[in-house]
């Protein structure tokens, strides 16, 4: 992602979603999960094109390069359709984690997209509050006496020196490896990750609590009643087990995020002012 480029809470919705379809599980092809995921999608990617032009409009005058978003958001629609149909195709693409596969694809898609946007966006207003701020001291410099021009050439060429190297060194620093990024991007993990597991716990309990009960009807001749209530508790147990598949999931996915984050920190850490300047 670019320096500050804006990460749109649509775009959020639609990265989790490709996140756990990407795990594969026979459960995630059942209609209730295709129909609720499709039309999280559906929602999302609207209020993302907003998020798109809006982003656009800040932009004064025509593009250099234009950045051609309705591609992927066109895929991002046509795979919630697809979800909310709920036929067998569907259902085997999103039950072997493929469907998550090309939808993680669309979303770096659109991400690196976004970021071009945004580049050109804050790059054109940093160019016109230089030349802006430039033209004004100049101006005023030209007021000094014809006696003195010499000395405002020199001042001039110093001034726009150390402009030039006051540019360099401020975009080498805020374009520079920090570890305050990674440091709130696994705080953020962290949290997820104790939510989850707490929602794990509580469902693994059910589970067992389920469980215990099924137990106890485990009689000879079970009357039709018992039949209804046994029948009641294995479809609990098995929701119970497609709850506790896909938390299960979700926190390896962040725990392997967390590691990777941890060894970058490490790496990072080990370096010198002058290495992370220059990205050494």
């Amino acid at each position: 992602m670019s320096q500050n480029q804006p990460d749109f809470q649509s775009l959020k919705v639609i990265r989790d979603n490709a996140t756990l379809l990407s795990v594969g599980n026979e459960f995630l092809g059942r209609n209730i999960f295709l129909q609720k995921i499709g039309n999280e999608i559906t929602e999302s990617a609207s209020v993302l094109k907003d998020d798109i032009k809006t982003l656009k409009k800040q932009f004064p005058g025509k593009f250099a390069t234009e950045v051609d978003t309705d591609k992927v958001m066109s895929d991002f629609d046509d795979i919630a359709q697809k979800m909310l149909s709920c036929d067998d195709e569907i259902k085997s693409s999103c039950e072997s984690g493929e469907l998550g596969k090309k939808l993680c694809s669309n979303v770096k898609e659109i991400t690196e997209s976004i970021g071009k946007i945004w580049i050109q966006v804050k790059g054109s207003e940093i160019k016109y509050k230089k030349a802006d701020s430039i033209s004004i001291f100049f101006d005023r410099l030209n007021i000094v006496s014809n006696t003195a021009s010499l000395f405002i050439k020199i001042t001039k060429m110093l001034v726009l020196l150390l402009v030039i190297l006051a540019s360099v060194f401020c975009y080498l620093y805020f374009t520079m490896e920090k570890e305050d990024k990674i440091l709130n991007e696994n705080m953020a993990i962290s949290e997820f990750i104790v939510i989850k597991k707490a929602e794990l716990k509580k469902a693994e309990t059910g589970k067992n609590d389920v469980q215990k009960t099924l137990d106890s009807y485990n009689v000879k001749e079970p009357m039709r009643e018992d039949k209804i209530a046994v029948i009641d508790l294995e479809t609990k147990i098995q929701q119970y087990n497609q709850e506790i598949h896909v938390l299960e999931g979700l926190i390896e996915i962040r725990e392997n995020e967390l590691a990777e984050n941890n060894k970058k920190l490490k790496t990072l850490r080990e370096k010198t002012f002058t290495e992370r300047l220059f990205k050494q």
